[in-house]
């Protein structure tokens, strides 16, 4: 998986109000992990803002307006080892 299509997953379960669980993120490349980890902490930020202000749409990484559900959820292991 690409940081490309990982951001794609975090958008349309952002604005799906889905919950998405990311098993074994120790497996990507550090480079990967770096850029998905800060697409995840932009989701959550927004859904944070969302619930401290009821402001639902924000800028994703890549500049995208997304609208946000406030039902969504990102769950993520990390195996060491």
């Amino acid at each position: 998986m690409t940081s490309f299509s990982v951001g794609n997953l975090f958008k349309g379960l952002s604005q799906a109000g889905a919950w998405g669980c990311f098993d074994e993120f120790n497996t990507f490349r550090i480079e990967v992990l770096s850029i998905v980890a800060n697409q995840a902490y932009c989701c959550l930020s927004a859904e944070k803002l969302f619930l401290a202000t009821g402001e639902n749409e924000f800028s994703f990484v890549d500049d995208d307006r997304i609208t946000i559900l406030p039902t969504v959820g990102f769950f993520i292991t990390m195996n060491p080892g």
